[in-house]
């Protein structure tokens, strides 16, 4: 019986690396230890081998030796073999691969071609093949990703876990400074710290020309050292240019 360390995926089952002539725990144990190629195609896997008899085997989901299930959740397309629940992974049709998330959350979005939120129906902007790019934030692929896609309102996008942890320390797009979310609250804040906090008279009536990341605005404004307002939309999310 095999001691599996796989940190991916609870199963009873290893998969056979061709390219390798090599069992590991999963896909992404493979792409993980090796680092002159990837294993990304998943039909490429042929064969898997149960953990509990060691009997080799065409893809399925039970052995067909001693008749263990190997997971909870198989999808034979994707060679997914996972007994988390919580996970609640899904396959969907039209990306071709699995997700995390339960499916009641999410749609497809035919010109996006991926799943997304179910928030974002019809609240989003379109872009054509939105995944065929990389996560803005760990810069690896998105399609493959098992992770759902976060299509922000700029139109970038994350993986769920990476924008989940970005947004612990910030609250803007890493690529266009975007913020992530209404700013009516943040610069209701700014303003408030703007008018307790008094200016040293030589930066009173100091101009400063600034550029707006909400709205792509430029304008000249009073200097203040909390913030700049934007003259368009009143957003404090501003760069000085």
């Amino acid at each position: 019986m095999n001691n599996k360390l796989c940190h991916h995926y609870i199963n009873r089952c290893q998969i056979f690396a061709q390219c390798c002539n090599k069992y590991y725990d999963c896909r992404r144990c493979h792409n993980d230890e090796i680092f002159d190629h990837q294993l990304l195609i998943a039909s490429d896997i042929k064969q898997i081998k149960c953990d509990i008899c060691d009997k080799d085997q065409e893809i399925s989901q039970k052995c067909i030796n001693c008749y263990t299930s190997f997971a909870t959740y198989i999808c034979i397309i994707c060679r997914i073999f996972e007994s988390n629940t919580d996970k609640n992974i899904f396959h969907c049709d039209k990306c071709g691969i699995c997700r995390i998330g339960s499916k009641n959350n999410f749609f497809h979005c035919d010109i996006c071609n991926c799943c997304l939120n179910l928030l974002l129906k019809d609240n989003h902007k379109c872009y054509q093949n939105v995944l065929k790019q990389e996560c803005c934030i760990c810069q690896e692929d998105m399609f493959d990703a098992t992770y759902h896609a976060n299509l922000m309102k700029c139109g970038h996008v994350f993986h769920s876990n990476c924008l989940e942890q970005y947004m612990k320390n910030d609250y803007r797009c890493p690529i266009c400074h975007k913020s992530f979310f209404d700013l009516t609250t943040f610069n209701s804040v700014i303003e408030s710290e703007i008018n307790n906090t008094i200016m040293p008279d030589e930066y009173v009536n100091q101009d400063m020309n600034i550029n707006c990341y909400e709205c792509h605005t430029n304008s000249t404004v009073k200097f203040h050292i909390i913030g700049c307002k934007c003259s368009n939309c009143g957003s404090y999310n501003t760069v000085r240019i």
